[in-house]
């Protein structure tokens, strides 16, 4: 079976921090500030539809801490990869 492109691209980013524990940090850097921009998106984003009262609001206030997913998912991999670099570099400068 075909491995998913996004799979690849993330195996990738895992192998290339085996080898290079600054790209693993810079990845964790890097989903930490996504995290708090989609954070603060989501927050902006249900303040707005619960301050409104039309219709379709209602319903988007039902299902708006969906938003909260892109934060949460970007804030894993931000603990992962932060995880994985810091285990290469105690692993490469002999720290164990």
């Amino acid at each position: 079976m075909r491995q998913k492109t996004i799979d690849q691209f993330i195996d990738m980013l895992f192998d290339l921090t085996d080898l290079f524990w600054q790209v693993g940090i810079t990845i964790a850097v890097l989903s930490s500030y996504a995290t708090y921009e989609t954070l603060m998106f989501a927050i902006k984003h249900n303040s707005e539809i619960s301050a409104s009262n039309r219709i379709a609001s209602v319903v988007l206030s039902e299902i708006g801490m969906i938003w909260y997913l892109f934060p949460i998912f970007f804030g894993f991999m931000a603990i992962i990869f932060a995880r994985r670099a810091y285990q290469v570099f105690i692993k490469q400068n002999h720290y164990y």
